[in-house]
């Protein structure tokens, strides 16, 4: 599981993000991370609203990007555990889920077991592109999440070598 030592602050370095920005991200997102007590979903929804938001502008509007969060919050709830269950396991090359957005000319959205395609700025679902895309991209959810858990590690030994420093010390 993630360190309780592991603060706000520190998921917003990791993420690399202002914490007011964060804190905008999880307030639209649903989340309500707590000192001491940051959760797998936590750190996956984060970490998606702010890929979503860097990759495409377009949908970082706050109500825009809160329907496509609430729309996928129930499928990535297993994933989260999941990941972190892969993370904990990493040095025996456990199986790593397949699971990514796919973002249509900057407003379609799809992902793994979804037959159409989400809109979230009218929060309907489409079942084809009004016309073939030009531009897509792909967010794949494993790969920031294990990017993420790797520097919380990195904060995480950076805080026990420092303690283990002032206990010598001292």
């Amino acid at each position: 599981m993630i360190p309780n030592s592991i603060t706000f602050e520190d998921l917003a370095r990791v993420l690399q993000v202002p914490p007011e920005r964060l804190a905008r991200l999880c307030r639209i997102s649903g989340l309500h991370p707590k000192e001491g007590s940051i959760t797998p979903l936590d750190l996956l929804v984060s970490a998606l609203a702010n890929a979503v938001a860097e990759a495409v502008p377009a949908l970082s509007d706050e109500g825009v990007l809160g329907l496509l969060l609430r729309e996928l919050r129930p499928h990535v709830r297993g994933l989260a555990d999941l990941l972190e269950e892969v993370w904990q396991k990493w040095g025996e090359d456990p199986e790593v889920p397949s699971f990514h957005l796919g973002i249509a000319e900057n407003q379609f959205v799809t992902w793994k077991n979804l037959d159409n395609f989400y809109h979230p700025a009218t929060g309907t679902f489409v079942e084809r592109l009004p016309t073939p895309a030009a531009w897509a991209t792909t967010i794949h959810p494993a790969a920031i999440y294990f990017r993420a858990r790797n520097v919380l590690k990195e904060v995480e030994d950076a805080r026990s070598s420092a303690g283990d420093t002032e206990q010598a010390s001292g």
